[in-house]
């Protein structure tokens, strides 16, 4: 491995060791400053109502962990500022044509977030739990806009008898997929919860709208990317250094939930 000449005359003094530590440490980061691993327990995918608009964000709940610690209490992140990891758990797609809207063939390897809670991995819904009900003549509609990655995703819910129910996927090449609605709605007040799909490995980066009529406001919508890391979940290790980096040089944006959970 080479060592970059300025680290090498800093810490001539250390053993070898404890350099390439360091140095593997300094590249341990996550894809942005300021962002941080999302890697267990519950978040939302959320709406607030501020300043006369609509705003997603992150909505985590005192379990999530963040950074490799639980947060203690409910929590606001940007959606720009997360990476919520996928476990490196792949398992073979279902045969039948009813899993062909995945994208892949029977057998190919699928990457998952469960639509039920799933010990150490983050366990994702949309919720509308912040919006006063008596505010809002709609329902929140939510919807696919775009994905970039390197697979196909999709969201779904599967019934008692394993039978999936498509709300969304990036892929169009099957019968029927004419008849997906890549939007889904979710009450004022509530929230739900779907699997997330993966085809492949990587980073994903998916583009999600939101949008209801206000009592006084109309129509509001926003819309903002969230980013899905398909990887093996980072080290104890890069965790520990992301927290003490967090902790030297907060970058994230976050506020209390004012309704919490």
């Amino acid at each position: 491995m080479i060592i970059h000449p300025v680290l090498r005359r800093l810490y001539a003094p250390c053993r070898y060791g404890a350099l390439v530590v360091l140095y593997l440490m300094l590249c341990a980061v996550p894809s942005r400053a300021g962002q941080v691993y999302y890697t267990a327990g519950h978040a939302d995918i959320g709406v607030a109502y501020e300043d006369a608009a609509l705003h997603l964000h992150y909505h985590f709940g005192s379990n999530a962990v963040l950074n490799g610690s639980q947060v203690g209490q409910d929590a606001e992140y940007d959606p720009a500022d997360v990476i919520t990891v996928v476990p490196d758990l792949p398992f073979p797609r279902p045969n039948g044509p009813t899993w062909d809207f995945l994208g892949n063939q029977a057998g190919e390897l699928l990457w998952l977030l469960n639509q039920n809670p799933q010990p150490d991995q983050p366990f994702v819904g949309f919720g509308a739990e912040e919006l006063e009900p008596n505010d809002w003549t709609t329902k929140i509609e939510f919807a696919l806009l775009g994905v970039n990655g390197p697979g196909e995703f999709s969201l779904w819910q599967t019934d008692t008898f394993g039978n999936p129910k498509v709300i969304a996927t990036t892929f169009k090449g099957f019968p029927g997929s004419e008849d997906v609605p890549d939007a889904w709605s979710v009450s004022i007040g509530g929230h739900s919860h779907y699997n997330f799909g993966f085809t492949a490995p990587g980073d994903y980066f998916v583009t999600l709208g939101a949008s209801g009529t206000h009592e006084v406001e109309g129509l509001l919508s926003d819309e903002a990317v969230f980013q899905f890391r398909v990887v093996p979940e980072p080290s104890a290790l890069t965790l520990a250094v992301l927290g003490c980096l967090a902790g030297i040089a907060p970058a994230v944006r976050r506020r209390l939930s004012r309704r919490p959970r």
